[in-house]
């Protein structure tokens, strides 16, 4: 097991399925101005430095320049000895550390790449709701633009960005559907208003204005909801269930600050 260094990260194989990175910042050649520093409750231990008070530049009605450099600080490292030999063990890890943290908002957000078979891509955020012994499970309706382009072309890509603790997780692999009882399974632990919304959410369509609302109450009457039912059998509908992501590469970053002189 090699570590590999280059572009400024370094890479590590692990049973050719995964590798960890850490992303290195280079000092900056100017000193901070009114460095601006977050700072977390006690118990937590990550910081980040902002060298510039403005935030962007917009020189001409047409452009607008970045000009945030921000310092990140943390006391996690990655190398073999600190990571499990699992990527789905080590991300069980992260994922539960970063709800358990407290700042991160929605740990379970990831987005979603997909592509048409001739390579066009596309990229949509997407909440991530199972991990099982084969991969990340996501729940969507099996008409829109992402279904029939992971149909047309069974590769994805999965990014996870926790900010406020400096930690990313890709997920690179092919996918496959979940069988149905699974996502029967999910769909009934849902609240009746989403249960709803799966039948009345036609994805990746244009609607008119109260369309959706319109199919909502339609909908309600068919299947005898009332206000604060939270009961009703509402069926899953043919065109919704989940997909897995199956990973062959899972790279972890994380942020720090690196003196590069």
């Amino acid at each position: 097991m090699r570590l590999r260094r280059g572009s400024g990260r370094l890479q590590m194989p692990v049973h050719n399925r995964w590798f960890i990175q850490v992303a290195i910042a280079p000092r900056p050649a100017y000193a901070l101005r009114s460095p601006v520093v977050v700072t977390r409750p006690p118990n937590l231990r990550y910081q980040c430095t902002t060298a510039m008070d403005t935030v962007i530049s917009q020189q001409s009605p047409d452009k607008i320049q970045v000009l945030l450099h921000r310092q990140y600080h943390t006391p996690d490292t990655l190398s073999p000895s600190t990571v499990s030999p699992s990527p789905l063990d080590q991300f069980r890890t992260w994922f539960t550390e970063a709800v358990q943290d407290g700042t991160v908002h929605e740990p379970e957000a990831m987005s979603l790449s997909t592509a048409t078979p001739s390579g066009i891509p596309s990229a949509r955020m997407v909440l991530f709701k199972q991990l099982d012994s084969r991969g990340f499970v996501f729940f969507t309706n099996y008409t829109s633009r992402k279904s029939q382009e992971l149909l047309a072309n069974p590769h994805a890509a999965l990014v996870f960005y926790w900010r406020e603790v400096h930690r990313s997780i890709r997920v690179l692999g092919t996918v496959e559907k979940i069988n149905r009882h699974e996502s029967e399974e999910y769909y009934k632990s849902r609240p009746v208003s989403s249960r709803l919304g799966a039948w009345a959410s036609r994805q990746s369509t244009v609607v008119g204005e109260g369309e959706v609302h319109a199919r909502l109450e339609r909908l309600e009457e068919r299947f005898g909801v009332h206000d604060g039912d939270q009961d009703n059998d509402i069926p899953v509908p043919d065109f919704w269930g989940g997909w897995r992501v199956v990973p062959r590469c899972v790279p972890f970053s994380i942020s720090v600050y690196a003196k590069m002189d």
